[in-house]
Order: structure tokens, then C-alpha cells, then sequence
């Protein structure tokens, strides 16, 4: 992913939707961006992981979605 790219993704899942948790690390929750992969995880077990074609979201107000 390119920085303009991870600087946007990094707004839209700053905060998770589900239980309002900010951090990561330290058993929070996670952050990983590869070459074409972003994933945020929160330790209430939500999780979104965005590529280039897709768009995967799970957690408690989300069940699974997938789309782009």
C-alpha cells in the first residue's frame, strides 16, 4: 500500500465502531499493513481487513461483510 493510501485507511478504522477502543498494542488490538493488505483487529474481536478489491468487516454490529 502506498502512505496516501494507509493515511486514509488509518482514519476510517482509527476508532472501532464496535466498542470505541483507540489503541493498539498491548493486547488492545493490531495494526498490520502489508504491500496490499491493511488489517485493524480490536481485543472485543472486531476486525477489518481492506486490499485493493476488498473489503472484509466482522464483529459484533458487522456479523461478516464483504465488499469493495
Amino acid at each position: 500500500m502506498n502512505l496516501p493510501e494507509t493515511v486514509e485507511l488509518m482514519k476510517k478504522y482509527a476508532t472501532c465502531p464496535d466498542c470505541g477502543n483507540s489503541n493498539i498494542g498491548n493486547g488492545e488490538g493490531k495494526l498490520e499493513i502489508t504491500d496490499d493488505t491493511f488489517t485493524r483487529e480490536c481485543k472485543c474481536g472486531y476486525k477489518a481487513v481492506e486490499t485493493k478489491t476488498h473489503v472484509h468487516v466482522q464483529g459484533k454490529n458487522y456479523g461478516r461483510i464483504n465488499q469493495k
